[in-house]
């Protein structure tokens, strides 16, 4: 056969359907390489949103640490603390040292009276032997 012959119809018509069907082969995609693409990529999602939570957990402890933490009576504004710091450590004071609770600074400027004071742990155990009578 020369190469200069002329193809029949029929010739002409298969040569195109092999070359359609040629690009079948170009268009397949990677299994496996997509496979580990999502493996990998749903990995790393994983381990971002868990180090975001923990970031921020950790920044929401420390807000609230700094938040409650108490200052000296005394007024000393040098080291880190809150009212709302002051105002828990006065109570948990009063609670459990009452002799040293009324030695406390006053906030106000009118003497208040003195009522008797004892321990929280004390007023429980007065209540339950009340109670048992």
């Amino acid at each position: 056969m020369s190469t200069h012959e002329e193809k029949t119809p029929a010739e002409l018509q298969h040569a195109a359907e092999r070359d359609a069907q040629s690009n079948i082969n170009m268009d397949d995609i990677n299994i496996p390489l997509v496979a580990v693409s999502v493996v990998f990529f749903g990995v790393l999602l994983a381990v971002t949103i868990a180090a975001l939570q923990a970031w921020f957990y950790h920044q929401q402890a420390s807000l609230r640490q700094e938040q409650t933490l108490a200052r000296d009576f005394a007024g000393d504004d040098t080291t880190k603390g809150t009212d709302l710091g002051i105002l828990w450590k006065m109570q948990r004071m009063e609670l459990h040292d009452p002799a040293r609770a009324a030695t406390r600074p006053s906030t106000s400027t009118q003497p208040a009276a003195t009522p008797k004071r004892i321990p929280i742990d004390e007023a429980i155990a007065a209540l339950v032997r009340d109670g048992e009578k």
